[in-house]
């Protein structure tokens, strides 16, 4: 509610209040009870207190009834102002709705004019859509008429060329009739002559005849020929592979092929104890072997990580690669073959022997054809020729001379790790210890160890283990 509103409505209920009082009852009552009885000795009230009590009430009343008239006169005024405010309010509402009636007249007419501008706009597109294709069609028109004339011309063209056409047909129609007359004459020439071909291929039918008949003998003769070459060339193959089996190769051409076709062999291997870290690391030179089937690179355990004196600890990392110049593979696994422990070996795949491209030597089909054999150290240190004996104790190996004598490096005895090949430059075997070879008739393994960074679920020395009771079962001398 306003504030100004509220003290007028405090101010009529109390001017309400003032007027509708009965102040003389009030004036008596109060008179009564509030003054108390003042008299003399003898209990009578002395007359001029009376009339002073009386002046002061009569005082009093006048002082309200002032009071009363003063607020009702205010009360007129404060009616009348409001009275006046209510007229001005009026008149701003009025004024306020004249506003709004003249607003909406403003809208309605802006969007009268809206849309006369839009319908205005939608003609004026309409009008411009239509004289674009009134030029259009103008402008086809005017193609239509230029295509015409061209048709039109080039019609009178092809009329004219037509007309010099009949007139060279008709020449030409003339020359055809003469050459029509001269080609009756030739008609009766090739009808003459036709009789006497007729006669002639008679003839000549019977002497393809014979001819035929002698084609099909010579044909016949033919394919003996070609068997019999087929098969002489087959003999002829099967004489160069004898000749070559049974022709030694020279000692120095087998080295110099072997230096020229060997891999070198890395192996790291690491491992740790109570005094710390230990690694070890080797690097071995060796050939490819394999068995027509599949390729391995061919190691004495001792020339690998994994060396017989080893005391027989777990190994907790491997790793190995086999490089020949420039190109270099990765060692995945080593096995270790079932007719000795000691020979390790690392299998090469195809596309592995490729990226080497080293020579693959072929294991010994007949290791005894000769009774000698050619001896070469791996590192290229010294090679000869030496005779080998079959010892009946120890099958699947064979004994070498204990003293070679080479030209070219004087007196040598073999080591272990050494390979030995037939004369024909077939791979025989690895020398297992200094006097006995093991001979590689196949790459059939008996255990094997992968390689990697973490080997903890693969204990080494189980398979090292395992490989050492299998030599310590073999004979003496091969021990």
């Amino acid at each position: 509610m306003n504030k100004t509103l509220l003290l007028i409505l405090c101010d009529f209920l109390l001017l309400n209040l003032l007027a509708l009082t009965r102040w003389e009852q009030v004036d008596e009552q109060l008179v009564s009870t509030e003054i108390a009885p003042v008299g003399t000795a003898d209990g009578k009230r002395p007359e001029s207190a009376d009339t002073d009590l009386l002046a002061a009430l009569n005082l009093s009343l006048e002082e309200e009834r002032q009071l009363r008239d003063a607020l009702g006169t205010e009360l007129e005024d404060t009616r009348k102002t409001l009275e006046s405010r209510d007229e001005t309010l009026g008149e701003r509402e009025a004024r306020l709705t004249r506003l709004e009636t003249e607003l909406e007249n403003q809208e309605r007419d802006l969007e009268n004019a809206t849309r006369q501008v839009t319908e205005s706009r939608l003609d004026l597109n309409a009008l411009a859509d239509r004289l674009s294709r009134t030029a259009e069609e103008a402008t086809e028109e005017r193609i239509r008429s230029g295509r015409l004339q061209e048709e039109l011309a080039a019609q009178q063209a092809e009329a004219r060329k037509l007309a010099g056409s009949v007139r060279q047909l008709e020449e030409e129609k003339a020359v055809a009739n003469s050459e029509i007359q001269s080609l009756e004459t030739r008609v009766e020439v090739v009808e003459t002559e036709r009789t006497y071909l007729r006669e002639n291929v008679t003839s000549l039918e019977g002497e393809i005849e014979a001819v035929r008949e002698e084609k099909m003998h010579l044909q016949q003769q033919t394919g003996v020929l070609a068997e019999g070459v087929t098969r002489l060339a087959e003999r002829s193959a099967d004489l160069t592979e004898e000749i070559r089996s049974n022709t030694p190769i020279n000692a120095n051409t087998l080295f110099y092929e072997f230096l020229d076709n060997r891999v070198l062999g890395s192996f790291w291997a690491a491992r740790s104890n109570i005094f710390g870290p230990v690694t070890r690391e080797t690097d071995s030179r060796t050939l490819l072997a394999g068995d027509g089937e599949r390729v391995f690179a061919l190691f004495h355990v001792d020339q690998t990580v994994f060396a017989q004196r080893d005391s027989g600890a777990d190994w907790a990392s491997l790793s190995g690669s086999l490089t020949r110049g420039s190109a270099s593979v990765p060692v995945e696994a080593v096995g270790f073959l079932a007719r000795d422990g000691r020979i390790a070996v690392v299998e090469v795949d195809p596309d592995q022997v490729q990226a080497l491209g080293a020579k693959v030597y072929l294991t010994a089909l007949e290791p005894f054809k000769f009774e000698e054999a050619v001896l070469v150290n791996g590192e290229g240190e010294y090679y000869g020729q030496t005779a080998f004996k079959v010892d009946p104790r120890t099958p699947g190996y064979v004994m070498m001379e204990s003293k070679i004598i080479s030209r070219m490096f004087g007196e040598f005895s073999p080591s272990t790790g050494d390979l030995v090949f037939s004369k024909t430059g077939e791979l025989l075997g690895i020398m297992v210890n200094r006097r006995y070879c093991a001979l590689i008739e196949n790459f059939l393994t008996v255990g094997s160890i992968n390689f990697g960074t973490d080997l903890a679920g693969q204990p080494t020395s189980e398979t090292l283990g395992a490989m050492k009771a299998r030599v310590a079962a073999l004979p003496e001398p091969l021990r």
